[in-house]
């Protein structure tokens, strides 16, 4: 196998873990994937709610929301892309997990100093108000992605 194309092989993890481990496991991984992936298509389609939600943000300037609504789709899309094709699993879950980490960092910035309205998160698709729902659900991506990076960095 390629150095650069590792995959995400759960026969490598330590120990023997019962097949419901196992299959925790990769549910856990593909469902980050999936989450990254419609994320970043619908951010791509109308990113008009992120760019919303970081207007109110004083201290980011138009450019750089502008790069962020432009390139974040992309990072989102490329991190599910190279999950779902095992690419360097450790290390884009570790990418993976410093993403949702900053998502909830903003999701409680949100909630403590009120920002309002949807952050475009998965765009029409679900409302994404800030609010604990949101912090709760970033701070869950952050545990699930960190937790399968963590068990992946210490084969």
């Amino acid at each position: 196998m390629s150095n650069r194309l590792q995959s995400f092989d759960l026969e490598s993890l330590p120990g023997q873990l019962p097949p419901v481990t196992k299959l925790f496991y990769s549910g856990l991984y593909y469902a980050i994937s999936f989450v990254l992936i419609i994320a970043g298509m619908l951010k791509i389609y109308d990113a008009s709610g992120l760019v919303s939600a970081m207007q109110q943000v004083v201290f980011f300037n138009d450019t750089f929301i502008t790069l962020t609504a432009t390139f974040l789709p992309l990072l989102e899309v490329g991190l599910a892309a190279a999950l779902l094709i095992n690419y360097h699993p450790e290390l884009m879950l570790g990418l993976t997990a410093g993403l949702f980490a900053i998502f909830f960092a903003f999701s409680i910035y949100g909630l403590v100093s009120g920002l309002q309205g949807d952050c475009g998160c998965f765009g029409d698709l679900a409302e994404s108000g800030f609010g604990w729902a949101m912090a709760v659900r970033n701070l869950v991506l952050f545990c699930a992605a960190g937790f399968l990076w963590m068990r992946k960095s210490h084969l």
